[in-house]
């Protein structure tokens, strides 16, 4: 197999363990929409602890790939939970917006 036929047949476009909920893998860097109800869609998926912890992350990728004003402060709001590995993965998410 050739280097390019590797690349070609990548599923993802992301290293993310949890792929975000934004159209990355299609290729996209950020979902088509970045309203502010659909920020707050992915927030309110961010906090909600009875979601499961998989569909938090995606939403909390997906609003760092956002990375408006707005989804920062989405981001920032993952610092209430009461999971301290929550926190410190919403801590990790600003060092890469």
């Amino acid at each position: 197999m050739t280097q390019a036929h590797i690349t070609s047949c990548r599923t993802y476009t992301s290293i993310d363990p949890a792929p975000p909920s934004s159209k990355l893998l299609s290729g996209q860097p950020k979902p088509d929409d970045i309203s502010d109800s659909a920020i707050a869609s992915l927030r309110t998926t961010l906090l909600d602890t009875s979601v499961s912890l998989f569909e938090r992350y995606r939403a909390m990728f997906a609003l760092r790939n956002i990375g408006t004003a707005e989804a920062v402060n989405a981001l920032a709001a993952g610092f209430s939970d009461d999971s301290a590995l929550f926190k410190f993965v919403s801590f990790h998410f600003f060092l890469s917006v």
